[in-house]
């Protein structure tokens, strides 16, 4: 098992001079930075005495490691690109993890959410590449009680409406509503944890999840008539 930190964007094959994607909003690449836990499995070493196997099950138990990640409090440090042409350092600001995506290859895996199992049946398998789960703990809030200080330490003391909406877009479209705003679809299309669920509505969302974005659409709200009564 190891951890490290690492980034959530999809990769690209040939990555231009590896210079960072742009998005509509700066601070959208702030959202990519995560912190990634991952579980190998060695497979290759069965060719030694076995090669082909006609039939094998794997069962990773992955609840107690998510429940886990829920417990940890775990900080990072996100860097902000400055803008182009500037000669100002880099900024970084200290992230909390939040919101976690599992990810795993290879193979067909089938999940028990309820007793928190993968399994996946294999037939005719040659053993090649280790079996690997990760876990990528973002910086996105998963409860309610979150929202506040993500939202200060991402976008500031007083956050522009607007911004602090679309944050919440990028909350629901993690958990797979499709986003309605340009600059939301741009961002989410090019995350790894992006799989939109055609025609899902938050009504669908667990409480939690719900209570997370009402938190957001609050702070959206109190910070639209902060602006309002100061102008």
């Amino acid at each position: 098992m190891s951890l490290s930190l690492g980034r959530t964007a999809i990769r690209e094959k040939a990555p231009p001079e590896r210079k960072p994607r742009e998005y509509v909003k700066a601070w959208h690449a702030m959202l990519e930075p995560c912190i990634v836990t991952r579980l190998y499995y060695t497979t290759a070493t069965g060719n030694s005495w076995k090669g082909l196997i006609e039939k094998a099950t794997f069962r990773v138990r992955t609840g107690g490691v998510s429940y886990w990640m829920r417990c940890r409090s775990d900080m990072f440090f996100a860097a902000v690109d400055p803008p182009r042409g500037s000669s100002r350092p880099q900024q970084q600001k200290m992230m909390k993890a939040g919101l976690t995506y599992l990810m795993q290859s290879p193979g067909d895996w089938k999940y028990d959410a309820e007793n928190g199992f993968a399994t996946w049946r294999m037939r005719n398998y040659t053993p090649s590449e280790p079996i690997c789960f990760s876990w990528l703990r973002t910086s996105l809030p998963q409860t309610a009680d979150e929202c506040p200080a993500m939202v200060r330490r991402l976008l500031g003391p007083h956050p522009k409406a607007a911004d602090v909406l679309e944050l919440c877009e990028i909350v629901a479209a993690f958990h797979g509503i499709v986003p309605k705003t340009d600059s939301v679809k741009r961002f989410v299309e090019h995350q790894v944890w992006y799989h939109p669920v055609n025609g899902r509505r938050r009504s669908e969302l667990t409480q939690e999840h719900r209570e997370t974005l009402s938190r957001l659409e609050a702070i959206a709200k109190t910070e639209c008539e902060r602006n309002t009564s100061s102008g």
